[in-house]
């Protein structure tokens, strides 16, 4: 009985496959765990993080699994840099990553711009446009110090396939990536602000947004918004056909007045 048990034991061992990858840069240090046959399975999962003049990063890339990934190292050696760049990199706002108010704040030190690439698993049922996109999407954003930011997002051969932030939008709503939900990402700041603040009113906030009810609530606001601009608009168009109708009636008015005018001269 007991060496059936250790067979079967060895057998699971041996199906789970757990690889292990490292990355160090600065003295962070990555330590990724993948215990799936395959993985990157799911449309949706980070593949790489490359950052160049990003924060304290001169050149860092961070290839992760779609399995459990840790990144540790010493204060200040830019862990929660990769993080914000994640933020940052798929449209979020300075204010989101809670390191600074303009992206211009992103720049390391003595740089004019700074350059950020994500690179998406597009594989499964839930891909976006794979018939566009393929295998893999890349998230390419660039922050300058005069020229704000500019994005580029190609798809697996590396072709660009748009850069507008309206296309990067569409993208993250299809494959479910909510950069700026604080269960998605939860910032040190957002977590300690959370832990210790007792007012109910701002855990209430905290739930709307980690609940996306907020968002929720925002999209049904434009869409009132826009019943109730479009209801002002079909409102000025039936006011206008209800004038030239009147203008019609008064036309066929005078043009029988001016028949009888003729008649009894």
């Amino acid at each position: 009985m007991l060496k059936m048990e250790e067979k079967s034991l060895k057998r699971k061992i041996s199906h789970s496959q757990t690889s292990s990858k490292r990355f160090r840069d600065s003295g962070v240090e990555s330590e990724i765990f993948c215990e799936t046959p395959s993985c990157f399975s799911s449309a949706g999962t980070i593949k790489s993080i490359n950052v160049k003049n990003f924060m304290c990063h001169k050149y860092a890339e961070l290839v992760l699994s779609s399995g459990i990934n840790f990144i540790t190292g010493r204060n200040g050696t830019g862990k929660s840099a990769i993080l914000s760049a994640l933020v940052v990199g798929l449209g979020g706002r300075a204010s989101d990553t809670n390191r600074g108010y303009s992206l211009k704040e992103f720049i390391k030190t003595d740089e004019t711009s700074a350059l950020i690439r994500i690179v998406i698993n597009n594989k499964g049922f839930n891909a976006f446009q794979p018939e566009k996109y393929g295998n893999e999407i890349t998230v390419q954003r660039t922050l300058s110090s005069s020229a704000g930011s500019q994005y580029k997002i190609l798809s697996a051969n590396g072709n660009v396939v748009s850069t507008k932030h309206d296309e990067l939008q569409r993208l993250l709503l299809a494959l479910n990536l909510q950069v700026d939900n604080p269960v998605a990402i939860l910032t040190q700041d957002t977590a300690r602000n959370f832990l210790h603040n007792t007012k109910a009113e701002d855990k209430y906030l905290f739930f709307l947004k980690a609940t996306r009810l907020e968002h929720i609530e925002s999209i049904y606001r434009r869409v009132l918004e826009s019943y109730k601009n479009k209801k002002k608009e079909f409102a000025k168009r039936l006011k206008n056909l209800r004038s030239v109708e009147d203008t019609r009636d008064r036309l066929e008015v005078a043009q029988n007045e001016l028949y009888w005018a003729h008649v009894s001269m």
